[in-house]
């Protein structure tokens, strides 16, 4: 692989363990149970422009929901 230059975005390759894409399978949705009755996780759907290998955040913002989801 050639060198990157200092800024051009890291890319995940093809079976990298980096996640490159959060969805919900629409066929395993459990309508109006939890946690798929929570706003935030309706029409899930995020395409990361770079690898991400953790979640960080203030205390009440939703890191545990989502890797509940997940």
């Amino acid at each position: 692989m050639p060198p990157r230059s200092r800024h051009e975005k890291p890319r995940a390759l093809a079976g990298s363990p980096f996640l490159t894409q959060i969805a919900l399978h629409a066929d395993r949705v459990q309508t109006g149970q939890y946690p798929f009755a929570i706003p935030a996780l309706q029409d899930l759907a995020l395409d990361l422009d770079t690898p991400v290998t953790f979640l960080v955040g203030e205390n009440g913002s939703g890191k545990s929901t989502l890797i509940e989801a997940l």
